[in-house]
């Protein structure tokens, strides 16, 4: 009997929670190099809820390689501000239609209470997403006059930067992966990001959303140093059942836990 049994969790999201997950490379999931795996615990039992792939430097080499390819062939550094943008809202709108899972993964894994992951953080991601979303349409250059004879103008413009290596703390675990993804996406650079080894599986829940990988997808979605049993000394034994009662019927039709990364043909999962 696991501690998720003790939890009025919809089935599907129980059964991605337990999934053996792995690392997410150039738009293909894969186990670590060295075949190692981190486990992760429920904040306030202790007990080992799920498996994550355990990255090392084999493995951001090959991210890295992935996303500097990305680059090179234009993939996404050199699409059109405006399908960036729509991308972008696209991937707001999973978000958003999302927020009951997503808010689940977040309290089991981080430990913070249900309301404050469905009511604060994650909406605060969504309106993040989008305000960055629209940034992508309005990164542009200047013209100016050079103090020179005969008054020669002069032109600047922005463009990606490159492959943006992004690191997120457990605190906020999906609302910081926004902060750090979007604005590197929304300007056309690809993305290695690695989440915190102790509250990973919202990362990884993002990284299953997309399943082109034209979006700079070169993205590493679970990497550690070693397990460590994190406690958080003000988390209860049980959350309250009422919190996760509406949970429980929880169904959405676009995208389920237990389908998107197995399968990618499935069009519920794309765009």
């Amino acid at each position: 009997m696991s501690v998720l049994d003790d939890y009025m969790i919809a089935a599907p999201i129980r059964d991605f929670i337990r999934r053996p997950h792995r690392l997410l490379i150039d738009g293909q999931w894969r186990n670590a190099v060295s075949e190692a795996r981190l486990d992760v615990f429920d904040p306030s039992s202790a007990e080992c809820i799920a498996s994550i792939a355990a990255g090392d430097a084999r493995d951001v080499n090959l991210a890295v390689e992935a996303a500097y390819r990305s680059m090179a062939d234009g993939r996404w550094s050199r699409t059109s501000p405006a399908y960036r943008e729509r991308i972008l809202l696209k991937f707001a709108e999973l978000m958003e239609s999302n927020v009951e899972e997503l808010a689940v993964l977040e309290s089991v894994d981080n430990g913070k209470p249900l309301s404050a992951a469905r009511d604060i953080d994650l909406p605060d991601a969504v309106r993040f997403a989008r305000y960055m979303a629209g940034w992508a349409t309005k990164i542009d250059g200047r013209v100016v006059q050079l103090s020179a004879p005969n008054g020669p103008l002069g032109m600047t413009f922005r463009e990606p930067v490159g492959v943006v290596g992004a690191i997120i703390p457990w605190n906020f675990p999906f609302n910081m992966a926004v902060q750090k993804v979007f604005p590197a996406l929304a300007a056309g650079c690809s993305v290695v990001l690695k989440p915190a080894e102790q509250t990973s599986l919202t990362a990884i829940r993002l990284g299953s959303w997309p399943k082109r990988r034209s979006a700079g997808w070169g993205a590493k979605c679970s990497d550690g140093i070693g397990a460590r049993r994190w406690r958080d000394a003000g988390a209860p034994s049980k959350r309250r059942e009422a919190d996760f009662h509406r949970i429980d019927s929880y169904r959405h039709p676009c995208c389920h836990p237990g389908d998107a990364e197995h399968d990618p043909a499935d069009p519920r999962a794309g765009w």
